[in-house]
């Protein structure tokens, strides 16, 4: 991310419900896909675990993520995404806007979804790590997200209620939204078309 500014957007889920960075939703949200790690002839969930646009390529071997996700974004994208929004900093609430453009050739099905995440978070947890960065706050307003269906050429606007709760810093929380296929392909695959992100500071004030 910070290779590439605006280019990559991450979401830090922490899966113990011990830790103080968990997020139920994010938990719930990890399980839209099957367990991504085979041993002793029984597949698990293990942490550190990196998905990639919806498929499980990343692995738990850090030193491999950066030419992973790299390699993935140097894919021509078939939508095209822009965000903006109202923030009210008094009341901690506002609204944000997506709209997706479909550059695909044959009409698509799939999910609109948003989170607000929260960046630079200090806490020292078990594995040695001390600063958190993109940790999943809130899915706007759950993790089902929004069916859509969308012709080539065709455009749809998706707009999400917030609130950064008062134990949030604003000026680090960020708000993400794609669009997501909800067909799984036999790799456990489900394909992320496009997202985009805005920092809460960049939102117009209300």
């Amino acid at each position: 991310m910070i290779d590439y500014p605006g280019r990559v957007a991450a979401i830090e889920m922490h899966v113990s419900s011990a830790y103080p960075l968990y997020c139920l939703e994010a938990h719930q949200r990890m399980r839209f896909y099957p367990p991504p790690y085979f041993y002793g002839g029984t597949w698990y969930y293990v942490p550190p675990w990196l998905w990639i646009d919806g498929t499980k390529r990343g692995g738990t071997t850090y030193s491999q993520w950066r030419a992973r996700i790299v390699e993935r974004m140097n894919r021509p994208a078939p939508f095209f995404c822009t965000m903006w929004g109202t923030y009210n900093q008094s009341t901690g609430t506002g609204t944000v806007y997506a709209k997706f453009r479909s550059d695909t050739t044959a009409t698509v099905t799939g999910r609109i979804r948003f989170v607000l995440t929260e960046d630079s978070i200090y806490y020292s947890a078990p594995n040695g790590d001390v600063w958190h960065n993109n940790v999943a706050r809130d899915y706007l307003p759950d993790t089902s997200g929004t069916p859509v269906t969308l012709a080539p050429g065709e455009s749809i606007t998706v707009s999400r209620n917030f609130t950064v709760q008062s134990g949030w810093n604003a000026n680090r929380c960020e708000i993400i939204a794609w669009i997501q296929s909800d067909v799984m392909s036999p790799d456990s695959t489900k394909e992320i078309w496009q997202g985009g992100m805005i920092k809460v500071r960049q939102l117009t004030a209300i």
